[in-house]
């Protein structure tokens, strides 16, 4: 079985680089065999470590040290902690899609955290992703590794071939696709779907740079590449990197040099249209999921970058000029903690990283005189003052829709990319000879000794810094690790000046090899491999758990069962640690349960609040020694993985109360009228009373079919039965006399305005908000069968939009050039 999996492994990834190679043959743009042999082994290098039937790059050290009932006695503090979000976020996503998708649904729902929440719309779960497509050819574990290998692989090559359609030599393409590829844009991202995006960035500028003896060949991979980008799974992400790419086409024009895709920029606009329009089906929820969220709330506010898991970000810092050429600088919370002075973690700080050598060679674009060489310098310059909030850059970021929230870091991934460019193309001078020959040599050794003379400065100027943090030691090996380059950068100047080297492509080979050789060991030091048996196993606690009847939730004690992890045991959780994670639903656990809504780990401070009960949480998990928070809740299982605490006053998933108390609200869709701030009171004093099975509260409006004033549901009758739930549906049966009265059946599920009731014989059941964002279904009597479906709200509209689109396409690809 194990040899099987890798043999699937290897399988994968020579499928998916030989059909790339078959695709650049079809566009003529087959690299020779020595760069395909190079993009080939360079990612396999990478993720080396990760290749064996145990090992896995997830990070399981970060459950191991806090988590119940994952937790490892003694267990050392997690290695590279930025990458936290990787195992407690990325990996549980990925195995709730896998699990939709195995019971043949669509990801549409994650109900396992938050009473419900979006999961396709969460964007960062690259549910649609052509990444996670072929990630599912493997366990989830090993998953992951192939999932970096075909990452820096897509890089490699899409670089590449953005670079040799800028008519820069074979040599100076590699060159930049090795630096790009390997940098800290891409490498200390690599399991975050944002580097999904990056990746496939050369791409679409390859496609703008492109000119093909067909013509429409053009249009149909811009079509595509803007079909398949937002699908990646961060769109902020994308949408940095597809502004940079409209910037660089109309500098490009501004110079006199317009791309081929500028020069026919009607034909490129349609293109970028329909293939987003393709996407539409996956875009459109997001958006609306993101209009909702807790996360764009916080973004909002002034005070934003308050809240990010760092010291604040603050307008015109410098230190983006020192993170781009070395990067651990400020403690790289691996082998060094963060000092002050950081804005933000290794991750952020360091995307403008190319390595000291792509930075050398940038350096040498002064002595080229091109158009694109300008255009590069521009884009570079403007977003590394963008990244670090000065003056003008930070005012036109500010009025972007959209990115003006973005951390301006992000940003930096700008720099990298035009950092790799300005390399390349004075390198590819070099070779071509429109750069002086003499003046190579010299450049390249002055450029080694200023770059090694910042980095003793900032060591100088920093060392008391490093030796409070008791991190001088680990300072001193990264600055001895940017000497080293800066020296063998000299060395190989001299040799150059010197005629050792004997041609100039053997000089672009040579660094080519230093620049892999140190962004590798730069990157691959932020991972370690885990054996995949520590990924999630199942212990005596969940073994107990999973016995008991359900449906129910559970809640843990501080970082106990963290939100997401649930995923893998098979339980239902009411806290969230997701970026959309619905505003309403928050503030509501915040008013009754203690929840800030701006924290990043957010942890219940009341465990004995009445509203457990109603939110249906039977189970509460501790680690070992862990004490009941109140009366009602009763030890029922104790281990050496951690307690558990029974709730004897938990209410079921759906049940009716005795009475509902009918409130009028405006009309509402997508948000629940209850949670409006003149109901704001009305709703605290209720679940401060805790009486969920007497009394609910409904929102009515003039549309609805309940009208203001108290109901009386003491005497209705309504049993329900052979509950049954999956991904995107519930269904349940329900018996009341016939003749009787309506009946609201409270669901402590959260109501986004995506789900709908029908009976067994299609006809719509209403439904209204219960107790805040939560799901009231008003049943009508007689026996029936219940069949409640979520959809996430957009959906309807970004098919049809995905549909028009598709019509459009093959509308074109019909009637041919008449229509391009």
């Amino acid at each position: 079985m194990c040899v099987a999996v890798e043999i699937r492994f290897f399988l994968l990834y020579a499928g998916l680089a030989g059909g790339t190679f078959l695709v650049a043959g079809l566009w003529d743009r087959r690299p020779s065999l020595p760069t395909a042999l190079t993009f080939v082994l360079l990612p396999l290098v990478f993720v080396m470590p990760f290749i064996g039937c145990d090992k896995t790059p997830l990070p399981t050290d970060q459950i191991q040290s806090c988590c119940s009932p994952w937790l490892v006695p003694h267990a050392p503090l997690p290695y590279n902690s930025t990458l936290s979000d990787v195992i407690s976020q990325f990996a549980p996503w990925t195995k709730a899609v896998r699990m939709a998708l195995k019971e043949g649904s669509f990801p549409w729902m994650d109900r396992w955290n938050g009473c419900g929440t979006p999961l396709a719309a969460n964007g960062q779960s690259a549910a649609f992703s052509p990444f996670s497509v072929l990630m599912l050819g493997l366990p989830i574990g090993r998953a992951f590794a192939l999932l970096g290998a075909t990452k820096l692989f897509i890089a490699l090559m899409g670089t590449y071939l953005w670079l040799t359609e800028l008519h820069i030599a074979n040599e100076a393409a590699r060159f930049g696709a090795v630096v790009f590829a390997l940098s800290f844009t891409i490498t200390p991202w690599l399991y975050h779907p944002a580097s999904s995006g990056l990746a496939l960035w050369p791409w679409l500028l390859f496609a703008l740079e492109y000119r093909p003896v067909r013509r429409r060949t053009r249009f149909w991979i811009l079509v595509v590449l803007c079909a398949v980008w937002p699908l990646c799974g961060h769109l902020e992400t994308v949408a940095i990197a597809a502004l940079a790419c409209g910037v660089w086409v109309l500098l490009r024009s501004v110079a006199g040099d317009p791309t081929p895709a500028g020069s026919a920029y009607k034909e490129t606009v349609l293109a970028a249209v329909l293939g987003v329009g393709l996407s539409a089906f996956a875009l459109v929820p997001q958006l609306m999921a993101i209009q909702g969220s807790n996360r764009l709330a916080i973004a909002q506010r002034p005070d934003h970058l308050d809240f990010v898991p760092w010291v604040p970000y603050k307008p015109g810092w410098l230190g983006a000029i020192g993170t781009s050429l070395f990067p651990r600088m400020y403690g790289d919370g691996v082998e060094a903690p963060m000092i002050a002075g950081a804005a933000g973690s290794l991750t952020e700080m360091g995307f403008g990283y190319i390595g000291l050598v792509g930075w050398i060679c940038a350096s040498l674009s002064g002595f080229v005189s091109s158009s694109k060489a300008r255009c590069l310098m521009i884009l570079m310059l403007g977003a590394l003052g963008t990244a670090m909030g000065l003056g003008i850059f930070k005012t036109a970021s500010g009025m972007l829709p959209g990115l003006g929230l973005a951390p301006p870091l992000r940003f930096l991934v700008v720099v990298a990319m035009a950092g790799t460019g300005l390399g390349a193309l004075a390198l590819g001078g070099v070779i071509q000879g429109s750069v002086d020959q003499r003046r190579v040599g010299y450049w390249l050794v002055t450029g080694a000794v200023v770059i090694a003379a910042i980095g003793v400065m900032i060591h100088i100027h920093e060392r008391p810094l490093y030796e409070a943090a008791a991190s001088r030691a680990a300072q001193e090996r990264a600055l001895w690790l940017g000497l080293g380059t800066c020296a063998a950068v000299l060395a190989v100047g001299l040799c150059y000046r010197f005629r050792t080297l004997p041609s100039s492509r053997a000089l672009v080979n040579t660094l080519a090899l230093l620049a892999a050789t140190e962004l590798l060991v730069q990157g691959m030091r932020l991972y370690r491999a885990y054996p995949t048996s520590s990924l999630f196993p199942d212990t005596p606690l969940l073994s107990f758990l999973g016995k008991q009847p359900g449906p129910f939730r559970v809640v843990g004690d501080g970082l106990a069962a963290f939100p997401n992890l649930n995923v893998f045991a098979g339980l239902e959780d009411v806290r969230t640690h997701d970026p959309i994670e619905r505003r309403e639903y928050v503030e509501l656990l915040d008013m009754t349960c203690g929840y800030a809504p701006s924290a990043y780990i957010k942890t219940l401070r009341d465990l004995d609040a009445p509203a457990l009960d109603f939110l249906n949480v039977r189970f509460l998990i501790s680690g070992p020694g862990g004490q009941p928070p109140g009366p009602k809740w009763r030890l029922v299982y104790e281990g050496s993985d951690g307690n558990v605490f029974e709730n004897a006053q938990v209410l079921p998933r759906f049940y009716v109360p005795a009475s509902m108390v009918v409130v009028e609200a405006e009309a509402s869709t997508h948000s629940s009228p209850l949670m409006a701030k003149r109901l704001r009171p009305l709703l605290a004093s209720y679940f401060r009373k805790g009486q969920f099975a007497e009394e609910a509260i409904v929102a009515s409006s003039s549309k609805g079919s309940l009208q203001p004033g108290v109901i009386d549901q003491r005497n209705l009758r309504l049993a329900v039965s052979s509950l049954k739930e999956s991904t995107n549906e519930l269904r349940l049966r329900t018996r009341s006399p016939v003749g009787a009265s309506r009946v609201v059946l409270v669901a402590s599920i959260v109501q986004d305005g995506g789900w709908y009731a029908e009976d067994e014989s299609s006809s719509h059941i209403d439904l209204c908000f219960v107790n805040g964002p939560f799901l009231g279904i008003v049943v009508p009597p007689g026996d029936h069968e219940i069949r409640l479906v979520y959809r996430p709200p957009g959906l309807r509209l970004g098919v049809t939009v995905s549909f028009v689109a598709a019509c459009v396409i093959a509308l074109i690809a019909w009637r041919g050039r008449t229509w391009v």
